[in-house]
């Protein structure tokens, strides 16, 4: 008897679920976007300032302000970055935004205050590039020590040459820009995020068949990299 109710009870909970759309669950906006603009985003960071920073993967970032209202009445649009390499995350930090391009971690400024970057910088540009279409970078997060990191996809296919370095791999980038090297063995590490207990959490492709595997070369590092009080 009790059997045959929870199978009821769970049969009217799933025809109840699939039924609902995304509006019972999320509120959503539907914003109108510049014509001939894909709509490829990679990349959100709402900025202290209210407005919303978008990273599209055509290799720009564009600002959106008052993108909360509902309907988006007063809604402005702005292209403040471009000439990026398929950038696949976003990040306020200071008075700067960070991203990771395909093959670099790049920190940008509005050095006069035009409301566009116009100084890009580069943090970090010590992985391998081959041309591969899987090379993606994604990040950055940053820790309480100020500390970027990154992730990195591994290089698949036959078309591959030797210049594959940290690829498949989990990169702490200091300030400085001093690179530390924390995990190892990932297909598709698509981002990271911060928890209160696990640390940093890199999510990977199924593919793997295993987790991802901590450098014996990075031991003596790991204590402090991921020290985040």
């Amino acid at each position: 008897m009790v059997r045959a109710l929870l199978t009821v009870l769970l049969g009217i909970f799933a025809v109840r679920y699939v039924q609902a759309g995304e509006e019972e669950f999320y509120r959503i906006i539907t914003l109108p976007t510049p014509e001939g603009l894909p709509s490829e985003i990679n990349g959100l960071e709402t900025l202290r300032a209210g407005s919303l920073a978008v990273a599209i993967r055509r290799g720009e970032v564009w600002l959106i302000e008052n993108p909360y209202q509902d309907p988006p009445g007063k809604l402005r649009l702005k292209r403040i970055a471009s000439a990026l390499h398929e950038p696949l995350g976003l990040l306020e930090h200071g008075n700067s935004l960070y991203l990771a391009q395909r093959s670099e971690l790049t920190r940008m400024r509005d050095r006069d205050s035009d409301g566009v970057m116009d100084e890009y910088r580069t943090l970090f540009n010590g992985w391998g590039i081959t041309g591969n279409y899987h090379e993606y970078a994604y990040g950055p997060k940053v820790d309480r020590q100020g500390n970027f990191w990154v992730t990195l996809n591994s290089t698949i296919g036959d078309n591959t040459t030797s210049n594959e370095a940290w690829r498949g791999w989990g990169l702490k980038v200091t300030p400085e820009g001093e690179m530390f090297p924390i995990s190892a063995g990932m297909r598709s590490p698509s981002g990271l995020v911060c928890m209160q207990t696990v640390r940093y959490s890199l999510p990977t492709s199924r593919e793997t068949g295993s987790a991802p595997a901590l450098s014996t070369t990075c031991k003596k590092v790991i204590s402090s990299a991921m020290s985040i009080p």
